[in-house]
């Protein structure tokens, strides 16, 4: 499956140096926020997409905290 910001979200898993994974975080971040958007109009739980980009949001912010990396989106944005 090929979602939104997926490649972002690979390369922010995959970086080792500080600097980068915080850019990197903050970028696939703003894909899947930008996605969600797109996917308000529809009803909550109509699109397979949403829990997966929501599952992935949870995993880079644990990402940027057990790295020190400040969180860059809004924590309580996704909340399901």
């Amino acid at each position: 499956m090929n979602l939104p910001g997926q490649q972002l979200y690979q390369a922010a898993l995959l970086e080792l140096r500080p600097e980068p994974l915080g850019q990197r975080i903050a970028a696939a971040e703003k894909a899947m926020e930008q996605r969600l958007e797109e996917l308000r109009p529809s009803a909550p739980g109509s699109n397979a997409e949403q829990p997966t980009i929501a599952d992935a949001l949870r995993r880079l912010r644990v990402l940027a905290d057990s790295e020190g990396t400040l969180p860059t989106g809004n924590p309580n944005k996704v909340a399901s």
